[in-house]
């Protein structure tokens, strides 16, 4: 008897269950007869700026068509110079540098034109550092006496030259340093004993390796020219 008892709430529960069917109408069509209603009065007392819109769509002020085409404008040159000057000489906390719109490939080559304009002998090379040192400078030679004013250094002198990668892309930056001529060749060296006689010995040779005079040569050792990255990302 029990056991009968305890199957009625389920024969129940089935048959309202069926039965939901056929009570619970489809109601899915039923906004096509929907009626346009009043418009929403907002009465006074209430704020104006508590009703606004959350994302509103703003006005349109042109009406005019979009072409059916469009082009994106190029891309800004990465390698293009930032001046109209062909070089630009720059002093950063005691250090300068010439900054050349070419890769240091091509610099390489012309920086061999200069040693031989003014009767500069390099002693030491490294290519893939781009590192230069010369031999001995003549007191009274051309580029001493211009950037020393026709004075004559009270110490032997030699020229040091170290060539970089630009931060950006075929661009080239130079810096030099006069170094006493006892010092060794082989090591660069970073402070600046003569800042002032240093750029305007970076003037000339950016004069010198932009002109339109020299011959364009390019060398494929120089290509392995990077330095320290010039580029750091906190």
């Amino acid at each position: 008897m029990a056991q009968r008892f305890a199957f009625y709430p389920v024969v129940v529960a089935l048959l309202f269950g069926l039965s939901a069917c056929g009570v619970i109408q489809d109601r899915s069509n039923e906004y096509l007869q929907i009626e346009e209603s009043n418009e929403l009065v907002v009465p006074p007392w209430y704020r104006q700026d508590q009703v606004n819109a959350r994302y509103p769509v703003p006005e349109i002020t042109q009406k005019r068509a979009l072409p059916e085409k469009f082009v994106l404008p190029e891309p800004p040159d990465g390698t293009a110079a930032l001046g109209a000057d062909p070089y630009l000489i720059e002093t950063i906390a005691g250090q300068t540098w010439l900054h050349l719109y070419t890769s240091p490939g091509k610099v390489w080559p012309l920086l061999d034109f200069f040693w031989r304009e003014y009767n500069i002998r390099p002693e030491f090379e490294n290519i893939s550092q781009g590192y230069v040192a010369t031999g001995e400078l003549d007191p009274s030679s051309e580029l001493l006496s211009s950037i020393f004013d026709g004075a004559v250094p009270s110490k032997k002198l030699r020229l040091q030259a170290k060539l970089n990668q630009g931060v950006r892309r075929n661009n080239a930056e130079l810096q030099v340093r006069l170094v006493d001529a006892a010092l060794p060749n082989a090591s660069w060296q970073a402070l600046s004993q003569y800042p002032i006689e240093e750029t305007k010995i970076l003037d000339a040779m950016g004069q010198f390796i932009t002109s339109e005079q020299i011959e364009n040569r390019y060398s494929l050792l120089a290509n392995d020219i990077v330095g320290e990255s010039l580029v750091r990302i906190n």
